[in-house]
């Protein structure tokens, strides 16, 4: 065959296969843009949408394990030497969110009864079911008596049950996809007003169960948070998959609980400028009945390391203390996650009490829990036809 018709035949091959490829992804980008704006339609928060009612009574199995700071040697702890602790648990509860909305209210009613001790000592033994949902405190029970409004028993998880967080108002994303389970109103307000700054007070992003489809690694993603009375955000991490789900890994960064000297936006968490904390804790007494609450991820992972070292017993481990979201990037929807936070009590002198004379500001973990969730949502969604086309 001579050379001149094999270049002929040649050029055609190539130009068909160029054809063909140019069809192939023009067909793809239409394609493709059908299903993004079918998504966009489809993951709104408005009745009758496929999310809505999922939103209103979320499947998936949520559970509370909770971890608990025994200390070993109180005795030795009040006459001013280093406090040893070990952790007991995990304990294990399963429980229910509807969204009427969802309760996460997991603080104490009052502190007074571990700050001062309502039987000559600072220290107590309860069972763990009495710990979290409530025993008769006798201090507490004689303030009941002066107080009414004071409750008489003590208990981290007390009252939980039935109660909220207060009324939040979404945007739905029927309008703009981004805006989607982004919280417009807290309590009829816009604005907190518990912290000294207007960015500290501000209620961004979401509530963390629902984010906008197609997400990006190079988002900041915005969640407020109730049980802290402020927004955080969280950052891209990693690539993950959860039962062969791709999903963006976010997490808070350092510089979420860092103090306002290594990170200005935090500057308005600190209500006392002579008494500013530093790394890692967020004193929330201002949010929370005026009880000295602190809080922190378990072990003050991410925290300045002088906290861990104050208790003998706590390692902090990032597989095992932090937080995170595992979201499909392509819906928006978490697929897993893990909330992980410590509660702390700020242990320093009270006047009239001598067993506090040799306290001197220790920031003591009470307990830690670890809120876990696998969802079933997005196995939901994958059943709907423009789901499975994406992974054709």
């Amino acid at each position: 065959m001579p050379r001149s018709s094999c270049a002929v035949y040649g050029t055609a091959i190539t130009g068909v296969i160029l054809i063909v490829t140019g069809v192939a992804l023009l067909v793809a980008g239409v394609f493709q843009n059908i299903i993004n704006k079918r998504l966009k339609g489809e993951i709104t928060l408005t009745e009758g949408s496929k999310v809505f009612g999922t939103w209103k009574n979320p499947p998936p199995p949520v559970f509370m394990e909770f971890f608990f700071y025994n200390v070993t040697n109180p005795k030795e702890f009040m006459e001013g030497k280093k406090p040893r602790v070990n952790t007991m648990g995990p304990y294990t509860y399963r429980y229910a969110v509807m969204n009427k909305l969802k309760e996460s209210n997991f603080w104490v009613r009052s502190f007074m009864s571990v700050l001062m001790g309502s039987l000559g000592t600072m220290f107590f033994t309860h069972t763990v079911n009495e710990l979290l949902w409530g025993f008769e405190d006798p201090l507490l029970s004689r303030l009941h008596k002066m107080k009414p409004e004071v409750d008489g028993k003590f208990g981290l998880m007390l009252d939980k049950n039935g109660s909220t967080d207060g009324e939040f108002v979404y945007f739905t994303g029927e309008q703009n996809y981004l805006e989607y389970g982004r919280i417009d109103t807290w309590k009829g307000q816009k604005l907190m007003s518990f912290w000294n700054t207007n960015q500290s007070n501000m209620i961004n992003g979401t509530d963390g169960s629902a984010f906008h489809p197609f997400l990006t690694k190079e988002e900041r993603l915005d969640v407020f948070t109730a049980d802290l009375c402020r927004s955080i955000h969280m950052l891209f991490e990693k690539e993950v998959k959860v039962k062969g789900i791709p999903a963006y890994r976010y997490t808070p960064p350092r510089a979420v609980l860092a103090s306002g000297k290594n990170n200005p936006e935090n500057e308005g968490f600190c209500l006392d400028p002579a008494n500013c904390l530093d790394d890692g804790v967020l004193n929330v007494a201002v949010c929370r009945k005026g009880a000295p609450v602190i809080v922190s991820f378990p072990h003050f992972y991410l925290g300045d390391k002088k906290y861990a070292d104050a208790i003998d017993g706590l390692s902090p481990v990032h597989e095992h203390h932090q937080t995170y979201l595992d979201l499909n990037p392509t819906t928006g929807v978490p697929v897993r996650a893990a909330k992980r936070a410590q509660i702390n009590i700020l242990l320093d002198r009270v006047s009239g009490f001598p067993m506090t004379r040799n306290l001197n500001g220790t920031v003591f973990p009470v307990m830690f829990l670890n809120e876990v969730r696998k969802m079933r949502f997005f196995s939901q969604l994958r059943k709907k036809k423009y789901i499975k086309y994406i992974y054709l």
